[in-house]
């Protein structure tokens, strides 16, 4: 007699359990035990005033947001914009400075897209300094588009 590879009463017991299990995470979600409701929302974005020549890609934000920052309610900031090199930028030069309460305290190394097929570097110092560090690859052309869209770091002092 050929080995049973299917039962079905054992199988229906298992669907059972793995049912009931299901039901009691969707119980401890819904009671809300990480107080995840208060976190997911952000506060209005903050516009971040940049050094020239540096400006938004889009100042009326029709198509793409301005740069700006928000601190969400477990400390992190988020940054966020495309921004217009304007002329070619100089390495190292600081593009805008967050204020305090929104600063690292060691400094944060990002890379984010720019000028359509390359990746450019930023440092968020812990003076609030944002400035850009390179581009690969090279080099830095004057009226190009840089993204700090996904940039994230703890807010530490």
């Amino acid at each position: 007699m050929p080995t049973k590879l299917f039962d079905p009463l054992s199988t229906r017991a298992r669907v059972d359990q793995v049912v009931a299990q299901v039901n009691r995470i969707a119980a401890w979600a819904q009671s809300d035990p990480l107080n995840l409701s208060g976190s997911l929302a952000l506060p209005p974005w903050t516009t971040l005033i940049l050094t020239a020549p540096w400006a938004a890609w889009d100042p009326p934000e029709t198509s793409w947001n301005l740069p700006g920052y928000v601190k969400d309610a477990n400390g992190f900031v988020h940054l966020r914009g495309l921004l217009n090199s304007g002329a070619t930028p100089g390495l190292g030069n600081v593009v805008a400075t967050l204020p305090a309460g929104f600063r690292p305290r060691k400094y944060h190394y990002f890379s984010t897209p720019c000028q359509t097929d390359r990746v450019s570097s930023w440092y968020v110092q812990p003076d609030g300094g944002i400035s850009i560090q390179g581009i690969i690859p090279a080099p830095i052309v004057a009226n190009s588009y840089y993204s700090w869209s996904g940039i994230t770091f703890p807010a530490e002092q």
